[in-house]
């Protein structure tokens, strides 16, 4: 893991600046922190090494605060790059590729955080209030067609109130088709499709009546990876990586209703 090996290297480069194996130059050494190489090396180990190792610990543990201490350890590992830039004005091949190093691990972090977080607006298959929130918020600017094409919002009828319900979806496109997924499976508006026949309105900047008809099990598995590929904020529901063989999403698609996007005359 690449936060291990900068961890790695900024504890071999402590021990070389403590030990004086990793010699400054009195122009450089003059410019450090009170002059002192050993509080450079007790600094790169408390900004740089320990953050990473903390990090590459909780990674390999699975422990629920890995993203972020991904993010903090980063974070820190890039701001010692523009410290060190400059504060002491010394420039190696090694600074941009710990600061790209510093970025990737950052980026990773953020990530992680974000599907922690997605799994968590929909605990236990529904939406809880931030969820409901945010979903209200795309929809309406996804209704307007101020979003990409792909992210629109569906108007069903509701199958006890009468009501029409309105939520955001991500549109999958294949082979000249066009798909919705349920990514949490058997969700209300799954249920209020089918009640209606198939019959809703799809929206984005303009409106247009369709009708949903469910996917055929042998191009179900093809819609779900296509889903997944278009469709970021689902990826921490779904138990299949985006980048497995096609044969791997069989597996997981019995649970996942998807429906392929017809005019309203198609039967």
């Amino acid at each position: 893991m690449l936060a291990g090996l900068v961890a790695v290297q900024a504890c071999a480069g402590a021990v070389g600046i403590a030990t004086g194996a990793v010699d400054f130059g009195p122009r450089v050494t003059a410019m450090l922190p009170f002059g002192s190489s050993l509080l450079a090396a007790v600094a790169l180990v408390i900004v740089v090494a320990g953050p990473m190792t903390v990090a590459t610990w909780c990674a390999i543990t699975g422990h629920p605060r890995t993203g972020p201490a991904m993010a903090v350890a980063g974070t820190l590992l890039i701001g010692w790059i523009v410290v060190q830039v400059a504060v002491i004005q010394a420039f190696s091949w090694l600074q941009p590729a710990m600061g790209a190093a510093g970025v990737v691990v950052l980026v990773f972090g953020m990530a992680h955080s974000l599907r922690r977080l997605d799994r968590w607006m929909y605990r236990g298959g529904r939406p809880n209030r931030l969820a409901r929130f945010l979903n209200r918020s795309f929809a309406t600017v996804a209704t307007a067609g101020l979003l990409p094409h792909r992210m629109a919002t569906l108007a069903v009828t509701g199958r006890r109130t009468g009501r029409t319900i309105t939520f955001p979806v991500v549109v999958a496109d294949l082979a000249g088709e066009r798909y919705l997924v349920s990514m949490l499976g058997e969700g209300n508006w799954v249920r209020n499709v089918r009640a209606a026949d198939g019959h809703a309105v799809l929206r984005h900047g303009r409106h247009g009546a369709i009708r949903l008809t469910e996917v055929e099990p042998g191009d179900r598995a093809a819609v779900l990876r296509r889903y997944l590929a278009v469709a970021p904020g689902a990826r921490a529901h779904v138990p299949v990586d985006r980048h497995a063989p096609l044969a791997e999403f069989d597996r997981p698609v019995g649970d996942i209703p998807m429906f392929r996007i017809g005019p309203m005359d198609t039967p």
